[in-house]
Order: C-alpha cells, then structure tokens, then sequence
C-alpha cells in the first residue's frame, strides 16, 4: 500500500515456502483493511514482515511515506513466519509519526521460528489490541498488554495443505465482532454465528476461495487438454 488511502487486501494466501525476504503487507496511509489472510512460511523481515505498519513523514511529499492512521487488521492468520508483526518501521529522525488509531483485532499467530511476534520499532499512539491469540515465540510487548492471549491455537495441518483450527480449539467462536463488513473467511465461507478468531471460521459449506496453482493461471493453451488437430493441404 505504498499510495492512497482506503484499501482493502482480503481473501489472499502468502506462500513463502520458506524462502528469504518473502513478505506479506506494507501499510502506508490511512484507513486501510487487512482481513481474511493467510500467511505462511514468510521468511522475511524488516519491510518484508508478514505484517508491517510503517511510520510516517510529518507533511510527506508524495514520494515518501504518510502517516499510517486508522489501519484495521483483522481475521488474519499468520503461520511459521519469522516477523509476524512490524510496527513503526523504518523510524528515524525523518520518519517520526508512528502509527495512529490502529486495532490489531482477531488474528492469530502460530509460529515456531519467529525472532518476536510483535516487533516495536515506535511506540504506536492508541492502538488498539482485541482478541489476538499467539503463540510460539516471544510476545514483543508489555506482559500487561490486554487483547492478546499467549496460548496454542490448536491448529493442525488439513488436507488442503492449510493449518486449521482443530476441534476444541480456543480460536473457534472466541472473536470479538467489531466489523460489520467481515461477513466471510479466507475460503468465501459465511461466517455464522459466533465468529473464529483468525482467516479460517469452522464450516461445512463449499470452500470457493483457495490458493491458486500454475493449472488455474496463466494462458488456456498452457493446460489445454484438447485434443490438437493438424490440417493437411497442398500448396504450389
């Protein structure tokens, strides 16, 4: 999100399949939505965190970085990542706004090679922490910080090669419903009833969001399975 304000990033799967400097989201602006991702094997760090939240220029110019203000990041899951939060990145004595009027609500952490869960390179002003559940690594906040849970999720690795809630899982109707426009989860399924913290809410319906593989992109000819047909004609 390097320009403008009010976008929304839903419904993705970042695959980092371990590989370095893969990351996820970089929010730069105001009033921007995170929700419903999925977030796997990111091996970044830095501006290539799963989740980062730059601080700001005061009176940017176009070029540089504005003020992050009101971002809502949502219903996120976040798996195995080396830096699953970044917060008040690249600040020095040019970028000096942190993040403003933010909420952190709903997501889940599960991570067993993370430097720290929530990296602090400012202090954000009035961010807002609502039931996050982590796990895995070190918090990187004040043990007095409310909102977020340090306990295993329960998650186990379904057949689809996605980490899920298990049964009896804390995650599953413990979210805290703060957004009306977060209808669904990570897989276009409905979310009744009580809500699941994270991308995943448990349901039996048809899963019609997942990730793509190289058969569902790319050119029709590429994975045509038709039949060829070649015209023989004489030409004098």
């Amino acid at each position: 999100m390097r320009h403008g304000n009010r976008a929304t990033v839903r419904g993705n799967f970042f695959l980092g399949n371990g590989q370095p400097n893969t990351g996820g989201v970089r929010i730069i602006g105001e009033d921007h939505k995170v929700y419903n991702n999925y977030f796997h094997d990111l091996q970044g760090s830095g501006y290539h965190s799963a989740i980062t939240l730059m601080n700001g220029v005061p009176n940017s110019p176009l070029n540089r970085y504005f003020q992050v203000q009101r971002a809502e990041i949502s219903h996120n899951t976040i798996i195995n990542c080396y830096q699953p939060f970044l917060i008040g990145a690249g600040s020095d004595n040019e970028l000096t706004l942190p993040p403003l009027d933010c909420i952190i609500a709903n997501n889940t952490v599960l991570t067993n090679n993370a430097y720290v869960i929530f990296n602090l390179e400012d202090d954000p002003i009035n961010m807002n922490y609502t039931s996050n559940i982590v796990w895995g690594a070190s918090l990187g906040l004040p043990d007095t910080t409310s909102g977020i849970l340090v306990t295993d999720p329960q998650m186990e690795l379904a057949a689809d090669s996605l980490w899920r809630p298990q049964t009896g899982s804390p995650l599953i109707g413990a979210a805290t419903d703060l957004f009306s426009y977060i209808t669904d989860d990570m897989d276009g399924q409905v979310r009744n009833g009580a809500y699941d913290i994270g991308a995943d809410q448990e349901s039996s319906d048809s899963v019609v969001i997942y990730p793509l593989s190289s058969s569902d992109v790319g050119p029709y000819w590429l994975n045509s399975v038709d039949t060829p047909v070649f015209i023989v004609t004489n030409v004098s």
